[in-house]
């Protein structure tokens, strides 16, 4: 993958909550034309407050309509390994290859063996050598830290999907731990560290 700068994707929502897909694309066209390449459903897309059926709904109305997806990492994280397995197939069988994976969240104290597990039967669900898995390490928000032994035994286990890792811990000295790691793309989640990340 080029470097690029990525922004998370607001979703816009109509007045019964449902998405305005027609608003989202307009959104993503308009990042685009400004050289801005697209994270969708994270964060700032409140991808946790929107169901599993809408998400892959959005996938697919993503995939179906003219957005380059060479240009997307789109957010396929979940608590439930099985949710996170769908959503994870859905993007790569509609040609989205790039997805942001957080870790299991929401029970604290995750050890990186569980983490590791988790990321490993994700892999062996979706069985494809597209996939390019970027991990999300944010732990003031997951209570999760995906550490530097972790990836290392991921990135040797799964070196051909194991692309890179949004580090939006805020910590830069964390984030060049990241960037130590060969042919891992990293890029820091705080725009404070834009010009440092690129470099």
């Amino acid at each position: 993958m080029e470097k690029a700068v990525y922004s998370a994707v607001l979703t816009p929502f109509n007045k019964d909550l449902t998405i305005d897909k027609k608003l989202f694309i307009s959104h993503c066209q308009f990042l685009l034309k400004n050289n801005i390449s697209l994270a969708p459903l994270g964060t700032t897309g409140e991808a946790n407050s929107i169901s599993i059926s809408e998400k892959i709904d959005l996938i697919k109305t993503i995939a179906n309509s003219d957005l380059p997806k060479e240009k997307i990492i789109i957010g396929t994280g979940n608590t439930s390994f099985v949710d996170a397995a769908l959503l994870t197939k859905t993007a790569v069988e509609n040609k989205i290859y790039s997805v942001l994976l957080l870790p299991p969240f929401y029970y604290k104290n995750v050890s990186d063996e569980g983490v590791y597990q988790y990321y490993k039967e994700i892999i062996n669900a979706v069985k494809s050598s597209n996939l390019c898995i970027f991990l999300y390490n944010i732990p003031q928000v997951s209570g999760v830290t995906i550490s530097i032994d972790l990836v290392n035994r991921l990135k040797k286990e799964f070196s051909d999907i194991i692309t890179g890792i949004k580090d939006s811990s805020g910590n830069f000295e964390n984030t060049k731990k990241y960037k130590e790691i060969k042919n891992f793309i990293v890029y820091p989640g705080s725009e404070k560290f834009l010009y440092d990340g690129l470099h």
